[in-house]
Order: structure tokens, then sequence, then C-alpha cells
């Protein structure tokens, strides 16, 4: 099945918009299929976003969605406030709320996270807990399992791996979506993203414009491109 719906998504790419009676002859020698079936993938495809029904029997790709969340106002205070202290530090900040879209089980993540150079970021974390705010530095699975409440909006500090590929919204940084969908996998404190919920999670990212070579380059850099790869090549088929 995840043959047939690479080829109609390769096809698509290919035209700007197809007729499926085209599609059908098109895919004849390697998918012999009825009309039947195929309109049955087709109408499936429509229903999980990858296809646009343009009229009777005509579809396109449809356009991804940009993701180009806006930090809110704590966020965005947290951000200043620490530029303002470590002027000479690179940080990107984020929110827990930004990936909610993603999943299929939703969480109440309230939490923010604010990623800093790892040579300042335990400096930095002791500047956010001396404003009596509730923070943890680099928190691990068990940490989080009996200490994070995310619900009760924690700040989170973490490393900020090198070259992360990261954009600016608001005049302040935040990280791009390829360079979340890659830390989902790779960090502790993502550990309940992890399994059967990242691969739905990687799923409905098609739905986003993703530069897959910036998300397997940064991959790399977490040494997890491997397993990246396959997620993401195979996380187009649908989940029931």
């Amino acid at each position: 099945m995840s043959g047939i719906i690479r080829y109609i998504m390769d096809y698509a790419a290919n035209n700007e918009s197809f007729l499926a009676a085209d599609l059908l002859e098109d895919a004849r020698s390697l998918y012999p299929m009825s009309r039947t079936i195929l309109n049955a993938y087709l109408a499936k495809m429509v229903s999980q976003g990858k296809l646009e029904r343009k009229g009777r029997g005509i579809y396109s790709k449809r356009n991804n969605y940009l993701f180009s969340p806006e930090p809110g106002e704590k966020a965005l205070d947290l951000y200043n406030s620490v530029r303002e202290a470590f002027p000479f530090t690179e940080i990107c900040v984020y929110e827990g709320l930004w990936i909610s879209p993603l999943m299929h089980h939703l969480a109440n993540n309230q939490a923010i996270y604010l990623e800093v150079e790892k040579v300042a970021s335990e400096a930095v974390f002791h500047f956010i807990q001396n404003q009596n705010l509730t923070v943890f530095y680099r928190p691990d699975r068990a940490e989080m399992d009996k200490y994070v409440y995310l619900g009760s909006a924690p700040i989170i500090v973490k490393n900020l791996v090198s070259e992360s590929p990261l954009l600016y919204v608001k005049g302040i940084k935040i990280p791009t979506l390829e360079k979340l969908l890659v830390d989902m996998y790779c960090d502790p404190d993502f550990f309940y993203l992890q399994g059967g919920e990242y691969w739905r999670i990687m799923h409905n990212a098609h739905r986003y414009a993703v530069n897959t070579s910036k998300m397997f380059r940064y991959a790399t850099r977490r040494n997890s491109v491997a397993a990246i790869k396959e997620i993401w090549k195979e996380s187009i088929i649908y989940y029931d």
C-alpha cells in the first residue's frame, strides 16, 4: 500500500493538477488496479490532507502549511530578560503548545522551553531560578516523571545544539519545525512523545512545508539521521 501512496504523491508533485484517469494509465505497469480502487486511495488521501480535489476526477497536491507560530507574552518576556542579561549568548525559545497540532493524543503542555548555548546554559538556569520562577535544568526522563508537571507552565532550560536551524519571529529566535521534529525524537524530556506518538507526529508533519535536507542535516548532528529518515519515509502512511 505504501508504494502506491508514494507513487501517487510523486505523480502529484510532478503535475500541477491531474486527471484520475491519466494517473490510472500512468500507474498501470507498476500498480495495475481498477478505477474503483484508485478512487478509494484518492479519497483517503484527500481526507488526510495530502491531495486536493479540484473538480470531478481532477486532483492536485495540497499546498502545505507553513510552521510559523507566534510566541506568547510569557515566552517573549523570558526571552527578552535573558537576552538583556546575557547579550552575547545565543538562545531560542518555544512553547509546548506549539506541538499540539502535530499530536494524536493531546497533552496539556504549557511549558516554555529556553535553549541556550552550552557554555552559558547553567548560568541562565540560575538567573531564572533567582527570579523565583519554576524552572528545570536539562531534566531527564526520571526527573520529568517525578517533578515536572507540564500543565503548570514550568520553564525548561536545555543546551542549544550548535548550528541548530532557527528562525526569527517577532524579533526573537525560535526553532524551525525541522529542529523540533528531531528534538522530539532525541530529547529525554520529550519521552512521552516518543514511540507510537512520535510516528503520528511525523505523519501529521507531512501537512507542513518541511525542508527534509535541513531536517536530516540537523539529525546528523544529533546522531539520529538514519532513524529520522526511515520514520519520515514511512510516516506518510495513514495510521488508523
